[in-house]
């Protein structure tokens, strides 16, 4: 049941984020195509992303849906322009920076490579 709730959660955040907003001239079926150097238009902060990092490396029996979705959100994750967590903090580091420098990423890269889940789904 949970991963329905994770592939939902990711493949609305995707959809979202994905939904041209700045008068793009992209088809509406354009949007689900990847596309590696977009940016999403709901940004999440380096808290959200270690946050989402930790529920991955720990999260039971993942999907190959799943798995695609959150490569797919990793990508354009790293596309976010770096946001500080505290104000008086200038940030020198992108978004993709600071997920290599989470511990959390090798742990999921760990599980996805490993193919940990038993059933093969």
């Amino acid at each position: 049941v949970h991963h329905v709730q994770l592939e939902s959660l990711l493949q609305l955040w995707l959809t979202l984020s994905l939904n041209s907003s700045s008068g793009s001239e992209e088809s509406g079926s354009d949007i689900f195509l990847f596309n590696s150097s977009r940016v999403p238009t709901i940004p999440l902060n380096q808290a959200s992303i270690s946050s989402f990092l930790s529920v991955l490396a720990w999260y039971p029996n993942t999907s190959l849906r799943t798995w695609c979705l959150v490569l797919h959100s990793l990508t354009l994750m790293t596309n976010m322009p770096a946001s500080a967590s505290n104000s008086s903090i200038v940030v020198h580091e992108s978004t993709a920076q600071q997920m290599v420098s989470d511990p959390m990423l090798v742990h999921v890269l760990v599980r996805f490579l490993s193919g940990s889940n038993p059933h093969g789904t």
